[in-house]
């Protein structure tokens, strides 16, 4: 927050809640005042959020004029007349969660209210307006799990604020009280150990957050001191998850959960601003450098094929992402939709069910959207992220077709983090040769008895043979685990054609294993892509397992040379170091019965052996549509 609108910080007082003992604290926010007058007189005119009149205006203009984006209307349309004969959302829970029935809620009410106010055709409306009472009814909407809360009064308050003159008297009422008592009032004096969320720097964090600032701007001039109060703690807190995109923009979790916690806090900001009609005199945003890059990690983390660099807990599947358009109209560069409108394209021509397709908050790509009918592509190729989790990118060209490799950095002991520090994927001629596995879902481990969140050495998170090392693009040190403490920083990159890199210190991660544990990936003048590692042994012997898991067949023909062949294409896998190394294939079949099956993939590899304080050098090349060995002048990663 500014000067100008709050003098001081926020005042807080320590209370105690009745429901818990007197040593539990938590922290309560004052509203701000000036804040609170705001909300008093704040506009009558609805829609408030998102789509003032001359935004809406434009959208409509939009979609008469420009093909694509009447395209993407009327697809979301044929979604919202799908949605019209569907029953009400239940209250279901699964396992401790609710999440999936207010994710079915929220983008219920988005696409019919949408339809609603482009069409002007009433039966859209009124199907929200049932969708709306049926989940105002509930008991509650599980704060135990706030981001079920969450993303619940998001959908009410945007269908209350969008169909504010549609709804019945009796409607709108209950809804309102919901969003009130069931949303904002639930995250004001609730259970502490329910609202870490408040002042953590994770994906809840800005979920939550926006949700609890959208819904307090649905319904300011009715409850303007708790509005205040609830969109002050907003913006005192959310600066530490924006915080987490520093430098260069890479999000901590990954690309889908920069999805969830980038749009909704794109969500905050854009709330702010259509309501009160101005953002920053609220938030300033040029003092977060990282997230006013973090349009730039998109581009690059979306490999050539147009899936994801998919670390940590991420599908490989690359989603429409509204907030990416909301970047490009802000900061004035259309140039960051370069995957987006491939995704557009898809959006409006896939085959597919319209009633269960597509993402809860894709009409906001229609709402932030620009013409984009001729892009130039990107003219970085080769990008390092810096941070806290860093990635390093390099890809040939900015087609489908070309050679493109993500390595990482890091440390396992992050938001829905992996021990896949040093990992890699590869793709070239529209193939992904080394594939990260991805994430398996959480109430089935859960349900198992798994302490799925325990993010310590010991904990259960790391027995799942997803999340460990053993079934990563990595390095297995005596059978052990990596070191969940570990930090693993990029030390070296360099964006020159003739040799491009990433360098990597992962000697933490492998802290009382190996002395020394570096890894580079580069990218060379013929994109050859060279994997090498430099490790030195403790005082006892190491044994390590270089691996890479792939869905390629494999034909090994000689003890350092494999061919890979997948979709009509081939690649070929060359050990160079070391001299007697021998190429094996792994089993992915998990060892648990709570682990899911990898059918299809295997692991290619090979193993070294370390005499104690020795030191050894691992070097894998990789050469797209080469089937007879290859071979290359091999240097030191100090000489890179």
């Amino acid at each position: 927050m500014t000067n100008e609108v709050n003098p001081e910080k926020a005042k807080r007082t320590e209370i105690v809640d009745k429901h818990l003992p007197p040593s539990v604290l938590f922290t309560c926010y004052l509203p701000d005042q000036h804040l609170e007058q705001a909300l008093i007189a704040i506009s009558k005119q609805r829609p408030r959020l998102f789509l003032p009149p001359e935004r809406e205006r434009r959208v409509k203009q939009h979609i008469r004029s420009d093909a694509m984006l009447g395209a993407f209307f009327e697809t979301m349309r044929a979604q919202a007349d799908a949605m019209l004969d569907l029953e009400p959302v239940e209250h279901q829970l699964e396992g401790r969660r609710l999440l999936d029935v207010s994710r079915q809620c929220l983008k219920r009410v988005v696409y019919l209210s949408l339809a609603r106010r482009m069409t002007g055709e009433p039966q859209y409306g009124a199907r929200a307006e049932e969708e709306m009472v049926a989940a105002a009814a509930f008991e509650d909407w599980n704060p135990s799990h706030f981001l079920d809360t969450a993303e619940m009064t998001t959908a009410l308050a945007i269908g209350y604020d969008w169909l504010y003159h549609d709804l019945a008297q009796d409607a709108r009422e209950k809804i309102r009280n919901a969003i009130i008592e069931k949303g904002l009032q639930a995250s004001i004096g609730g259970n502490p150990r329910h609202m870490e969320w408040i002042s953590g720097d994770s994906n809840w964090t800005q979920v939550c957050h926006a949700s609890m600032v959208i819904g307090a701007l649905a319904v300011g001039e009715d409850v303007p001191e708790l509005a205040a109060q609830i969109i002050t703690r907003a913006l005192d807190n959310i600066g530490r998850p924006m915080a987490a995109y520093d430098p260069q923009g890479a999000y901590p979790e990954g690309p889908i959960y920069w999805g969830y916690g980038t749009n909704f806090n794109v969500l905050l900001l854009d709330a702010l601003q259509s309501a009160l009609g101005s953002l920053d005199m609220y938030i300033d945003i040029t003092q977060h450098e990282g997230f006013m890059r973090t349009g730039d990690y998109m581009l690059h983390v979306t490999a050539a094929t147009g899936d994801y660099f998919n670390y940590f807990d991420n599908s490989p599947d690359a989603e429409l992402q509204s907030a990416q358009h909301w970047f490009a109209l802000r900061f004035k560069n259309p140039g960051l939709l370069w995957h987006e409108k491939r995704l557009l394209e898809r959006y409006v021509h896939a085959d597919h069910d319209a009633a269960d397709h597509h993402n809860r908050l894709d009409p906001f790509a229609l709402i932030w959207a620009q013409p984009i009918d001729d892009l130039d592509p990107p003219k970085t190729l080769h990008w390092d992220s810096g941070g806290v989790n860093p990635i390093g990118t390099h890809r040939s060209a900015w087609t489908r077709d070309a050679v493109y490799l993500g390595i990482k950095g890091g440390r396992p002991r992050t938001a829905h983090g992996h021990m896949d520090i040093g990992s890699f994927v590869m793709e070239s001629d529209g193939v992904r040769w080394a594939v990260d596995l991805g994430a398996q879902r959480y109430h089935a481990l859960e349900a198992a008895g798994l302490s799925l969140w325990d993010l310590s050495q010991e904990g259960d998170r790391w027995e799942i043979f997803r999340l460990n090392n053993r079934s990563h693009n990595t390095l297995v040190v005596n059978d052990e685990l990596q070191r969940v403490e570990g930090m693993a920083p990029i030390i070296h990159s360099s964006s020159n054609e003739q040799w491009a890199y990433t360098i990597i210190n992962m000697t933490e991660v492998y802290e009382g294993q190996l002395v020394k544990a570096h890894r580079g990936g580069a990218m060379l003048h013929n994109y050859q892509i060279v994997i090498q590692d430099e490790l030195t042994a403790t005082d006892e012997a190491a044994h390590v397992r270089w691996g890479m898991v792939t869905q390629a067949d494999v034909e090994i023909t000689d003890a350092q040379h494999a061919i890979l062949k997948q979709n009509g294409q081939t690649l070929g896998f060359d050990v160079l170091r070391p001299a007697e190394a021998e190429i094996q294939i792994y089993s992915m079949e998990p060892p648990a019965a709570y682990d899911v099956c990898n059918s299809g993939t295997r692991m290619i590899g090979f193993e070294a052996t370390l005499a104690p304080n020795s030191e050894q050098r691992l070097v894998v090349l990789l050469t797209p549509g080469q089937t007879t060995p290859s071979k290359i002048a091999i240097k030191p990663l100090s000489k890179w």
